[in-house]
């Protein structure tokens, strides 16, 4: 189900959703997750469901790759 953007009441020029979405990562492994950036901070969520991992990222700076990060996160060893 889709939702519209909502608008906040913190920074009402940047719209929030609810809403998780499907990635496919450079290790071709499905992951379920959701991001999120404002003028603070930048976020990301995600799940990796076969191998049981999951990881966020919370960053106070709008301007980070968290999906790059996260990637690094996921690649590391075991």
């Amino acid at each position: 189900m889709m939702t519209q953007d909502t608008p906040g009441t913190v920074f009402p020029e940047v719209g929030y959703g609810l809403g998780t979405m499907l990635f496919l990562t450079d290790l071709t492994q499905t992951t379920v997750g959701h991001t999120g950036r404002s003028p603070a901070y930048s976020t990301m969520l995600a799940v990796i469901p076969s191998r049981h991992l999951a990881a966020a990222i919370l960053i106070p700076d709008q301007d980070r790759n968290t999906e790059a990060i996260m990637q690094d996160l996921f690649a590391a060893p075991r």
